[in-house]
């Protein structure tokens, strides 16, 4: 017999966050927590993003209270993917997983859970002046970063080129691997030409130049761009394997940028996995807000893939009421610590 309940934690930034969807200063979470009769626990994240998520946020507690009292039915799992878009799968996923193997070893014993071998990942530029982006990029590379993230389409475009400018003029400018993401901000009248302006930055992609519903743009963009393109949101609404390896080939993108906890979990994250490896298109994952339980999965999850790109994975630095966890930064990689505990009684 198996019990559930669940929480939730208002996850609270360090600074004030810019993004493509306003600027962020809390955001919220929930968490399934399932135990068995000898009184261990798995615990997974349900992660939410207003304006991005599929979920509607006001039905989540009713979502999650359904699951836990049917906890024990054999089709509540098969039920709960079909309950908001999936939003519920990762967490599931995760703490199931968590309950199985313990959340050092969610997806088996690696090199990563055994604490050997961190995973690269790269130094994401917060949205704001083109001051504040500048101060941030210099942080980000006086901290180790070999890669970094950089948001376009959000302020002045000429300061946007100047910020780039500025740091291939850096130093280390010439060796940093820089990827750009648009948030579908481009328009048909200039995306070829700002792309090309961007291109001479020597740029490795841009996740989502143009908006999902821009459909042909994005196919044209995708075969003519002079900067490989990532798919990002396009990928959130939920998709049967079929259609997924369709919109794949008629795209044909360069990169996936994969969110399990926004595109139904890490099966879902599976097949996408297969599907663009067998077309030759390259992935990487990507954390989305999400606390260090939703990070840890994700960590422990790409760590298992035969995967050596730099990760779009957080630092677990983002909140300040974080849930305290074994997963720690050094430079550019992020490392589990096994001899470091969790505080999960904060969840109580």
């Amino acid at each position: 017999m198996l019990k559930a309940r669940w929480a939730s934690r208002s996850l609270r930034f360090r600074f004030e966050a810019g993004t493509s969807r306003g600027v962020l200063h809390e955001k919220q979470s929930w968490f399934l927590i399932v135990s068995d009769v000898a009184g261990n626990i798995g615990i997974g994240e349900l992660n939410f993003i207003k304006g991005l998520s599929t979920a509607n946020a006001e039905r989540i507690p009713s979502t999650l209270d359904w699951f836990c009292d049917h906890i024990n039915e054999p089709e509540s799992l098969e039920k709960s993917k079909e309950i908001e878009n999936h939003t519920l799968t990762f967490a599931i996923e995760t703490a199931f997983a968590d309950l199985k193997n313990g959340r050092q070893f969610l997806f088996g014993d690696t090199k990563f859970s055994s604490g050997e071998k961190g995973i690269p990942i790269h130094g994401l530029v917060w949205m704001g002046t083109s001051t504040q982006m500048r101060d941030r990029m210099f942080r980000k590379l006086d901290d180790g970063f070999k890669a970094l993230k950089i948001k376009v389409g959000a302020i002045d475009f000429d300061e946007e080129l100047r910020l780039l400018e500025t740091l291939r003029n850096h130093p280390r400018g010439a060796e940093i691997e820089l990827r750009l993401d648009a948030n579908g901000a481009f328009q048909a009248k200039d995306a070829m030409k700002k792309l090309r302006q961007l291109a001479e930055f020597k740029i490795h992609s841009i996740e989502q130049p143009v908006k999902p519903a821009d459909y042909d743009l994005l196919r044209e963009l995708c075969q003519t761009s002079p900067i490989p393109v990532a798919l990002d949101e396009q990928l959130i609404e939920f998709r049967p394997k079929e259609a997924k390896g369709q919109l794949l080939t008629d795209l044909s993108p360069s990169f996936l940028v994969l969110k399990p906890s926004l595109i139904g979990g890490f099966k879902q994250a599976d097949e996408w996995v297969e599907l663009a490896e067998k077309r030759g298109i390259a992935w990487w994952v990507s954390s989305a807000l999400e606390s260090n339980v939703g990070l840890n999965a994700l960590a422990q999850w790409v760590a298992s893939k035969n995967n050596e790109l730099v990760q779009a994975l957080g630092t677990g630095q983002l909140f300040s009421n974080n849930i305290p966890s074994p997963l720690e930064l050094k430079n550019d990689r992020l490392f589990y610590q096994p001899h470091q505990t969790w505080l999960l009684d904060t969840l109580n």
